[in-house]
């Protein structure tokens, strides 16, 4: 080893631009391949948390030949599964994307999504810390984000809880762990949408 430094100093000494220059093209290249296999990873493992990921599909609709709209009624999602005997569950959810939420007295920035009922969790795989599964249904009802929970509460076990001191129109139904980023879903605050729309 010792051999092969006085080499390379000896080297760098007689020729200081080339070996700069090999040695930063080098650094360089190694930058751009680490960077490009990360981006690859993230990409590979897109939606992996979900389960049976590669059998779920979004419904969409042409409004003219070049734009597509992923939106749908809920007559039409909630008779889908009866059309065929392939599609084994449905589930729809309307996003309400930086809204403000009231949360354990304090307003907070995130994201609130309503789903059309049980089904929406068991299909995306949803990683529960606790959670009280009759409420899926119940529109005055949270689930939350792990992140969301100990930033709000200092706790995750917050089953039957109301989740503002102020009111106690909405309780908490339970909390999941937290999604990657590379996923689908969102770290929202969930809830049944009920009768809306």
């Amino acid at each position: 080893m010792h051999t092969q430094l006085k080499s390379f100093i000896s080297l760098l000494r007689r020729y200081p631009l080339p070996m700069i220059g090999n040695i930063s093209g080098v650094a360089v290249a190694l930058a751009a391949f680490l960077i490009i296999m990360m981006e690859v990873q993230f990409h590979r493992t897109y939606d992996r948390n979900v389960p049976a990921g590669d059998r779920i599909f979004l419904l969409t609709h042409f409004i003219d030949s070049t734009s597509v709209w992923p939106t749908t009624n809920r007559q039409l999602a909630d008779r889908l599964k009866t059309l065929s005997p392939y599609i084994e569950k449905t589930a729809y959810r309307k996003c309400f994307l930086k809204k403000s939420e009231r949360i354990n007295d304090t307003d907070i920035e995130c994201p609130n999504v309503k789903v059309s009922g049980s089904d929406f969790y068991a299909l995306f795989g949803f990683d529960w810390i606790c959670c009280d599964t009759t409420l899926f249904t119940d529109p005055n009802v949270l689930f939350l984000p792990e992140s969301i929970a100990m930033q709000q509460f200092g706790t995750t076990w917050l089953m039957g809880r109301n989740a503002n001191q102020e009111t106690d129109a909405l309780r908490i139904g339970g909390v999941y762990r937290d999604f990657p980023e590379n996923s689908s879903l969102l770290n929202a605050v969930y809830r049944h949408m009920g009768d809306q729309d």
